[in-house]
């Protein structure tokens, strides 16, 4: 085959035809004038010779003749808004092209003409060698996109069995036309919401496959569908509104054959959101109904979200792993980048593969997780929080890689063995008042690991708040909640009414049993910024789980071994800033004796800005 770079192609047509026409309908004059010529391009030859209105009545044959109708394309409508030189050109370009690629350049219109994205071509191959299929196996995907996912799959078997539905309907008109292109004979595609309105209750799938979109809010109509659905899709548990990941997850299940498997791309926030979606999780996980999870290195999906996300395997048969799943973190595999594209290097995919299908467990990157240990975890189904990965970008010029085995064997004890974790409470511009009774500490007010307490907002709190939750203490270490900037800072006196706000979490170490000071520092060090990095979660804000905090390793030591080192430390840390001081001082007045040698001391002053 004689395979074009159809995108830098079309950026020429594009800039041919800048001004003339929006790009939402030279898309879909080129996706007609493909379908009309893929199987003859001299039909486009002899169209160059007639009224443009001529491409309508061949569009008309075409549909009567395959029985594919692109009716949704509106595209009489289009036609006749557009002027005979500009049709010329698109016959022109699309003449000058190998049919062989035109299912890739309606793949690169779709993308060009819609608020649309089409899943990348390593996690198609990621998802399909998961799915594990055969020839025979029927497939379903209910967020079907234009059907680029199963391009490798139709070009060994056209006939494979595939129904599909998609809500757009410009991306479904494609899609009919990108599978004409590939020759697909088995393949039936509806127009819809899957969700509201699904199409393929009446039959059961070996396989399903399908990259949703992510955190998508239900429509009114959709939500009413859901909480009343007569198909009983959602009987693991009603998905929030406001985020549909689990409705897709529930609508794919429900369509599998008893021994069936499917194969999800979701988002982070859907392996960990609480609420109703940990009640969906815990009822997945008491089904047994989760063979994998594999988190994915960042901007896979790039440009169109740069969201930490992951695969989701569902097997309603499982032969091993029985009341296990395989936790793959593959997080840092090695990935090829382009200015347009994140790619899984091909070495990548087999080892996600390997490690999928094997049972051994690898240090830093894959484990066999019991379900009742991530029960204890809310049923955090997220890879990173159950194997931790080895290499951590700690600032933008620092990366420590951990000897997984020696700390592994290290004598270690848990956060919550050893210290009180709180979190701060829900301050509200609404609470602050500048004669209000107590101190609230933000995020901001943390300074060089020192809380600035003559910044703090003052302020009010309701009636019914239980502000000894709040309350900090001596000794007490605060912590940056949010965001992947840690701020520290550690309470060296008691300060009454002073209150967390949130955004911080508070550690409060258990009497005689950790010094804070060595607790903070241990904390600040690479190792304690790695521990907390392998607990973070969130999509577009990092946030530290209070579970997961709790679960950070902390060496092991008498407490009066803690102290004597501390005391040390501080002692010689103190000789050190004095002299660094002194250092600073001295080169500020060589500084100074430069400048009056060149003889500019007298024609300025210099004082401190007044605040």
């Amino acid at each position: 085959m004689n395979k074009l770079n159809t995108k830098e192609l079309l950026y020429r047509l594009t800039s041919e035809l800048r001004g003339k026409m929006s790009m939402d309908d030279l898309s879909k004059l080129v996706v007609v004038c493909i379908f009309i010529s893929h199987d003859n391009r001299r039909t486009l030859s002899e169209l160059m010779q007639l009224h443009k209105n001529e491409l309508y009545n061949r569009l008309y044959e075409k549909e009567q003749e395959t029985g594919i109708e692109l009716n949704a394309l509106g595209f009489s409508g289009i036609l006749s808004t557009l002027s005979t030189e500009t049709v010329l050109e698109v016959y022109k370009f699309l003449l000058s092209i190998d049919p062989q690629n035109d299912s890739d350049l309606v793949m690169d219109m779709t993308v060009s003409s819609a608020d649309f994205s089409v899943t990348p071509k390593s996690i198609n191959k990621l998802m399909i060698a998961l799915a594990d299929i055969n020839e025979e196996s029927r497939i379903l995907d209910p967020a079907f996109g234009i059907g680029s996912t199963y391009e490798e799959v139709l070009e060994r078997n056209p006939g494979q069995k595939i129904v599909g539905q998609e809500l757009n309907p410009t991306i479904y008109s494609f899609a009919l036309v990108y599978l004409y292109c590939l020759g697909a004979t088995g393949t039936e595609v509806f127009q819809g919401d899957s969700i509201s309105a699904p199409r393929f209750t009446n039959q059961k799938f070996d396989r399903v496959i399908t990259n949703a979109p992510f955190g998508i809010r239900a429509t009114n109509e959709t939500w009413h569908m859901v909480q009343n659905d007569p198909y009983n899709r959602f009987r693991y548990g009603l998905p929030p509104k406001s985020s549909l990941d689990w409705a897709f997850i529930m609508n794919g299940l429900e369509a599998l054959e008893g021994e069936g498997k499917a194969v999800f791309s979701v988002s982070n926030s859907a392996l960990f959101m609480g609420g109703q979606v940990t009640k969906i999780r815990e009822n997945f996980l008491a089904a047994d109904l989760i063979e994998a999870v594999i988190a994915l290195p960042s901007g896979l999906f790039s440009p169109y979200t740069q969201i930490p996300t992951a695969i989701l395997v569902i097997n309603k048969n499982k032969q091993r792993l029985i009341n296990k799943i395989r936790m793959i973190n593959a997080t840092s595999v090695p990935i090829i980048k382009t200015k347009a594209s994140v790619t899984l290097a091909e070495e990548s995919l087999r080892k996600i593969i390997e490690a999928y299908e094997g049972n051994d467990d690898a240090e830093g990157f894959v484990k066999s997780v019991d379900s009742d240990e991530i029960r204890k975890q809310d049923s955090i189904l997220l890879p990173e929080q159950y194997v931790k990965d080895t290499v951590y970008k700690i600032d933008d010029d620092m990366v420590i890689e951990i000897d997984a085995a020696k700390w592994t064997e290290a004598d270690t004890v848990k956060l919550a063995d050893i210290a009180e974790i709180y979190r701060g409470f829900n301050a509200i511009s609404s609470d602050e008042a500048a004669d209000g009774k107590y101190a609230f500490i933000k995020i901001s007010d943390l300074n060089n690991q020192e809380v600035e307490f003559s910044k703090l907002a003052k302020g009010n709190v309701k009636e019914n708040t239980k502000v000894e939750n709040y309350q900090i203490q001596k000794g007490d270490i605060l912590l940056s909640a949010r965001g992947t900037t840690d701020k520290f800072a550690r309470i060296t006196e008691d300060r009454a009414h002073t209150l967390v706000t949130q955004n911080l979490v508070g550690i409060r170490p258990k009497k005689n049993m950790v010094d804070s000071r060595w607790l903070l520092e241990y904390l600040t060090s690479p190792l304690g910024l790695a521990e907390l990095a392998s607990i973070r979660v969130g999509t577009t804000i990092a946030q530290l789980p209070m579970k997961g905090l709790a679960t950070v390793k902390v060496p092991k030591l008498p407490l009066e071994e803690q102290k004597k080192m501390m005391d040390a430390y501080q002692g010689e840390r103190s000789l050190l800033d004095k002299q660094l001081s002194e250092i600073t001082m001295k080169i500020q007045q060589q500084k100074e004796q430069l400048y009056q040698e060149m003889g500019i001391t007298d024609v300025y002053t210099q004082r401190k800005e007044e605040k």
